[in-house]
């Protein structure tokens, strides 16, 4: 997650003070073995003017990327608060749907009562037309409970597109991270399973009651909304991409700053040389 967009600040880091190192040394050699190369000198500063701004862009950084991870943090756990109560909810509308097939089932055997007694006599038709006028009612409770089952799923489904609103609210905030990547993927996932629910009580519902062609359509929105989160997702690590191709392009420069620093130093040794054979020549 974020984690990992300080480990690469941190790579980041490492590897101007490495640079850092490496120009003070060269400075360092250049001034002992060849006093007055005053162009070598001003190189080495100019080395090392070039590895303070690579630090302090570095620390620019990663003091954004702090910032931004402890927005991400707040509003990753408000999401997680809201998913949290809309699953309270999908439990209290499974219980409702549970006591709903319970109550079908009690009707199904008042069928069959009613028909039995409806074969022993034909006298007795009127008290099986009663018998079935009870299973009718009983039936219709049936339905309105179920219906109430229905109204409580679509208020859980209400509360987790708000917790996807206030997902797209912290992926806009952390565009430049490579773990918002992460943290959407892992929020994907959560989607897809939840998602996943609906569809399979979506189905019951299908079954049970075969005249909610609209209740599929729900579902249907739903899925899309996941997609649409997936997308916006992908949009933001090609963004981190970007910003990691920035960085390995900065550290190409100091290595080309330190080569030519060798270069450098290879022909002070060469001057320091040729001064030791005219001074022997000379004694």
């Amino acid at each position: 997650s974020s984690g990992l967009c300080y480990s690469k600040a941190v790579g980041c880091y490492s590897k101007a003070v490495g640079c850092y190192s490496k120009a003070v040394g060269c400075y360092s050699k250049a001034v002992g073995c060849y006093s007055k190369t005053v162009g070598c000198y001003s190189k080495a500063v100019g080395c090392y003017s070039k590895a303070v701004w690579c630090y302090s862009k570095a620390v620019r950084c990663y003091s954004k990327a702090v910032r931004c991870y402890s927005k991400a943090v707040g509003c990753y756990s408000k999401a997680v608060g809201c998913y949290s109560k809309a699953v309270g909810c999908y439990s209290k509308a499974v219980g409702c749907y549970s006591k709903a097939v319970g109550c079908y089932s009690k009707t199904v055997g008042c069928y069959s009562k009613a028909a039995g007694c409806y074969c022993k006599a034909v006298g007795c038709y009127s008290k099986a037309v009663r018998c079935y006028s009870k299973a009718v009612g009983c039936y219709s409770k049936a339905v309105g409970c179920y219906s109430k089952a229905v109204r409580c799923y679509s208020k859980a489904v209400g509360c987790y597109s708000k917790a996807v609103r206030c997902y797209s609210k912290a992926v806009g905030c952390y565009s430049k991270a490579v773990g918002c990547y992460s943290k959407a993927v892992g929020c994907y996932s959560k989607a897809v399973g939840c998602y996943s629910k609906a569809v399979g009580c979506y189905s019951k519902a299908v079954g049970c009651y075969s005249k909610a062609v609209g209740c599929y359509s729900k579902a249907v929105g739903c899925y899309s909304k996941a997609v649409g989160c997936y997308s916006k997702a992908v949009g933001c690590y090609s963004k981190a991409v970007g910003c990691y191709s920035k960085a390995v392009r900065c550290y190409s420069k100091a290595v080309r700053c330190y080569s030519k620093a060798v270069r450098c130093y290879s022909k002070a040794v060469g001057c320091y040389n040729k001064a030791v054979g005219c001074y022997s020549k000379a004694v």
